[in-house]
């Protein structure tokens, strides 16, 4: 199974201004940032986002819930109608969404596009500190076991550590024993050390450990969001 994409970052609470924020997601307000995430999603013919109305469900099953349920609750998520599916914990939020890691951390409009979207919901919930990461990481791990923000970046400094850079989330690994001819589309065994006649290719894979701390503020004059 891939990873997806996970926001985490703290927040005050069910303060007013966090509820006034949370009606205006449940009706589908949106803005510029949130509703480029779906013409993203469009533009690069991924599988179509339904329903397209933002609804509360059971974090569990799924299931519709009619009515907001009393918060913090991780019992239940809020699909918005971008499909961020955002759970509000007691003084962090989390915030996931079905967008492939690999593909945030390799296609540059999709890291600008969720970045710009994930800046404004943090703007919209008065959030404070914001960490960037996958659904397989320590953080959200630990989210869901409901602790405090400040034990959850506890942990996943210490079981996945901090990179610098959005950049330093992705690590390539060469697999020096295999390589491609070209045009092939299944490697097959090489000698280490043995250079590549022309044409042919290294085979490798990828890989994704760590938090990046992601200064939303910034993001948030920088591109007047």
């Amino acid at each position: 199974m891939g990873m997806d994409f996970v926001a985490l970052f703290e927040y005050p609470g069910p303060t007013p201004a966090v509820l006034h924020a949370i009606d205006r997601l449940e009706i589908g307000k949106s803005c510029a940032a949130f509703r480029k995430v779906v013409e993203r999603w469009r533009d690069d013919s991924f599988s179509p986002l339904r329903p397209e109305s933002a609804q509360w469900q059971s974090a569990a099953s799924g299931e519709r819930v009619d009515l907001r349920p009393n918060l913090p609750n991780l019992e239940f998520v809020l699909r918005t109608a971008e499909h961020f599916y955002v759970s509000f914990g007691r003084d962090a939020v989390c915030a996931y969404h079905p967008l492939r890691w690999h593909t945030f951390l390799t296609v540059r409009h999709w890291e600008s596009t969720m970045l710009n979207a994930v800046a404004m919901l943090c703007k919209w919930l008065s959030a404070g500190e914001c960490i960037i990461t996958s659904d397989h990481s320590a953080a959200f791990r630990r989210f869901h076991e409901e602790l405090q923000f400040a034990e959850i970046l506890e942990a996943a400094f210490k079981d996945d550590g901090e990179v610098g850079s959005s950049a330093d989330l992705y690590q390539e690994q060469v697999d020096h024993d295999r390589a491609f001819r070209p045009g092939a589309e299944i490697d097959e065994k090489w000698p280490s050390g043995i250079p590549l006649p022309p044409g042919w290719r290294q085979s490798g894979t990828w890989d994704s450990k760590g938090i990046w701390r992601f200064s939303w503020r910034q993001r948030v004059e920088a591109y007047g969001l």
